[in-house]
């Protein structure tokens, strides 16, 4: 279920745009450690400098940890063996990942509820509309409202 929706063409510019993020915390980090080995002599400099070196560490794992619930979001939204209570909390996920793609999987999921649905259709995002028109789930109100869409 994955793929239902065809294969995300912006996928290109999160890769890209990670690998370059990633590198750049790469290059901060070696150089920062240089910078550590080369003033180790004087503790009051070791002190400080491990500081902002605790702070990056804090911050690579924050991010991981958003990147990661964001991937539980478009996994469990995939999936039809997904409870219909964690459908409805991720209709208003935040996070990374949340948007259109979400929304497709969440409108595609036969377990999403009725009022779930709703909210879905409330967004006006014309491919999550074409999939809350194939959800045999959706309420007639709903496939009403999406006959704008018929042509």
């Amino acid at each position: 279920m994955m793929w239902e929706h065809g294969a995300d063409p912006q996928m290109a510019i999160w890769w890209m745009l990670w690998l370059i993020k990633l590198g750049l915390w790469f290059l901060a980090g070696s150089w920062f450690l240089k910078w550590l080995l080369y003033v180790r002599s004087k503790r009051w400099a070791l002190i400080v400098g491990l500081l902002p070196l605790l702070g990056w560490g804090v911050a690579i794992s924050f991010a991981s940890w958003k990147y990661a619930a964001g991937s539980r979001a478009l996994a469990d939204a995939s999936n039809p063996a997904t409870p219909a209570e964690r459908l409805s909390q991720l209709v208003d996920f935040d996070g990374i990942q949340a948007g259109y793609e979400l929304d497709n999987r969440l409108a595609s999921n036969p377990n999403t509820s009725a009022d779930a649905l709703r909210k879905l259709s409330s967004r006006d995002q014309e491919g999550t509309n074409l999939c809350l028109a194939r959800n045999p789930n959706t309420p007639a109100d709903v496939l009403e409202s999406l006959d704008k869409y018929r042509r």
